[in-house]
């Protein structure tokens, strides 16, 4: 039970600074152990369904606190990747879509001849290509904004 102890000791593994209590010998020990428990049910209990997202949320939470911590260049940011291989397939989807509907990505059009003053006050609509390359001399820009679903447009 003494790793964190000396982990936490090594100045060339400080990243940010932790409240000073968490140094406290015996909170040192119990991280310890609870690591090596959590470590050893992200290996085998994450096999069974029933177990796999409350591991999954603890690892995540886990691994984010360490990246906060210590100074470990991407070793966090590829576990948490690897995280995802164990997320069933329609719940990356569901999730997607949940993303897709709450920060839509529009891609939003601007006719430089007729358009004057701030851009993301004067879009002019939504995708629709063929009517403004139709029109003679008019000069396209492709412009990608965040539309959240409440309205608010965010771009340059």
């Amino acid at each position: 039970g003494t790793a964190l102890y000396y982990v936490s000791h090594l100045h060339e593994m400080r990243r940010f600074p932790v409240p000073h209590w968490l140094n406290e010998p015996i909170l040192l020990k119990l991280g310890t152990w609870l690591t090596l428990a959590l470590e050893f049910a992200l290996g085998v209990l994450i096999w069974f369904k029933e177990l796999r997202y409350p591991l999954l949320a603890m690892g995540v939470l886990f691994h984010l606190s360490l990246e906060y911590a210590l100074n470990v260049p991407t070793f966090q940011w590829d576990v948490l990747a690897a995280y995802v291989l164990f997320v069933d397939a329609k719940d990356l989807q569901r999730a997607g879509e949940w993303i897709q509907k709450r920060f839509a990505l529009r891609l939003l059009l601007k006719n430089k001849r007729r358009t004057t003053g701030s851009l993301t006050a004067k879009v002019d609509r939504h995708l629709d290509a063929v009517s403004d390359l139709d029109e003679r001399n008019a000069t396209v820009h492709p412009v990608i904004f965040a539309v959240k679903s409440h309205g608010t447009v965010y771009g340059p």
